[in-house]
């Protein structure tokens, strides 16, 4: 459909902040009696560089890393990277296991890891007699990634909407630049707690849905493979 520019009238305009060196100019225009919102996002050139600043690459990588990664695999870029910065390890095997659940402790980790290295902090090594992830669950409290006794077993393989939660938790509400104009999730109520964190990562591209009509799926289990990705978006 093309529309003649002699007819187009801009009724409104609207400049927004979404964050540092961002914006969204948001355009009311007229044709006729039809009314048009249009949505312009501005880039932000820091963007690239405050990334590779804020999470440097710690490790090396190659197609032998693990054996079950392999260079067509869908993930093997997201898993390249979520190595190379240092927020996801193998298992004790030497395989990722891409198939794997993601267990609330591995969850909890990764996103005190993002959190930390995005403030600058680090996160002490497990003492003896602790668990190797009761030092993250710790900072995860402090940092208000998780709340205090929130999960009774984190063993537990973790949901994808307690995931989301916790990413949405892990950085500022800037870092999240809307990049979509969703208004609601098909499976997930306006009134569950965790709708508003999922609603943030769905406009920020993190997450879109499991499938052609955005289903989230929020009871679902996730991959390990799948949580690669997340950290990548």
């Amino acid at each position: 459909t093309s529309i003649s520019m002699k007819n187009l009238v801009v009724s409104k305009m609207k400049t927004t902040a979404t964050g540092s060196n961002q914006g969204a100019i948001t355009i009311t225009c007229k044709v006729g009696n039809i009314e048009i919102d249009a949505i312009i996002f501005t880039n932000n050139k820091n963007a690239a560089s405050q990334s590779a600043s804020k999470f440097p690459y710690v490790n090396s990588f190659s197609a032998t890393t693990f054996g079950d990664v392999k260079s067509s695999d869908w993930f093997y870029g997201d898993v390249e990277k979520s190595y190379k910065i240092g927020l996801m390890n193998g298992r004790d095997n030497g395989s990722f296991d891409p198939n794997g659940n993601v267990t609330l402790a591995e969850a909890i980790t990764v996103a005190s890891r993002i959190n930390a290295l995005y403030n600058g902090k680090t996160i002490a090594a497990a003492a003896a007699g602790q668990k190797w992830y009761d030092t993250y669950v710790a900072y995860a409290q402090t940092a208000g990634i998780i709340k205090a006794g929130q999960f009774a077993d984190v063993t537990k393989p973790a949901t994808r909407s307690e995931v989301a939660v916790m990413f949405a938790n892990a950085m500022p509400a800037a870092w999240y630049t809307a990049k979509n104009m969703f208004t609601s999730i098909p499976d997930v109520a306006s009134s569950d707690a965790a709708y508003k964190q999922i609603l943030t990562l769905y406009n920020a591209g993190v997450v879109v849905g499991s499938d052609d009509a955005h289903n989230f799926m929020p009871a679902n289990n996730i991959k390990r493979s799948e949580l690669s990705a997340i950290i990548n978006r």
